[in-house]
């Protein structure tokens, strides 16, 4: 995947996904991340953390309607380039909580 610039809604509607595991894939061109995981509504659990996002510019809906998401690791990821998030967290149920400390703000359009 070391080519991908676009991954958006590649995984949308994967209602039977209940885990993922892309720690090791590399994202490092991928520019449009919007509806990735959009209605993935048996995912629980997924580790982002440590994958390079620094070309990542929409994040739109990411993880909207992941109903039964638990557990998102986030940590250590660059985000200074993106900056559309609307609806990354919303529709949600089961999360119980999420570190943001690594997302860096002054850039988003909400």
């Amino acid at each position: 995947m070391s080519h991908v610039t676009n991954m958006n809604s590649m995984f949308k509607g994967c209602s039977n996904l209940e885990k993922i595991n892309i720690t090791n894939v590399n994202i490092s061109l991928v520019k449009d991340m919007n509806n990735l995981f959009l209605e993935c509504s048996n995912l629980k659990s997924i580790d982002l953390s440590n994958l390079d996002f620094s070309n990542v510019i929409f994040m739109n809906s990411m993880f909207r309607g992941c109903s039964n998401l638990e557990n998102i690791n986030l940590t250590n990821i660059n985000t200074s380039s993106v900056r559309f998030i609307k609806y990354l967290f919303s529709y949600y149920t089961n999360l119980k909580s999420i570190d943001l400390s690594s997302f860096d703000f002054k850039n988003y359009f909400f």
